[in-house]
């Protein structure tokens, strides 16, 4: 009788030299495949030091790449964040015009 191979364990481990991104905005999604790939950006200012008018630059700072069985976690995870939200008072629901709901 052989014995069955018992699956691999999964841990956290924590990273403290792990650098944290600013984004304010999503230049582009794309899914192919099984990957989903979002391209993350955060605003610069651009003062026209070159001669030209004051700017605001939009800079890719991540992109982030993702099999499907992750997307569906990142989905759950942000559904509850923003059921969170939305309980707190935070975001609000907002229903299309002629759908009935107030």
């Amino acid at each position: 009788m052989t014995e069955q191979a018992k699956p691999a364990s999964e841990f956290y481990v924590e990273r403290p030299d792990l650098g944290e991104i600013f984004v304010d905005s999503i230049h582009n999604v794309s899914f192919q495949s099984t990957i989903l790939k979002i391209e993350l950006c955060s605003m610069r200012f651009d003062q026209g030091l070159t001669g030209g008018p004051p700017r605001f630059l939009k800079v890719p700072v991540c992109r982030l790449v993702m099999p499907t069985e992750t997307i569906v976690e990142l989905r759950d995870k942000l559904q509850g964040v923003i059921q969170k939200l939305t309980a707190d008072g935070i975001l609000k629901v907002v229903h299309p015009a002629g759908t009935g709901s107030h």
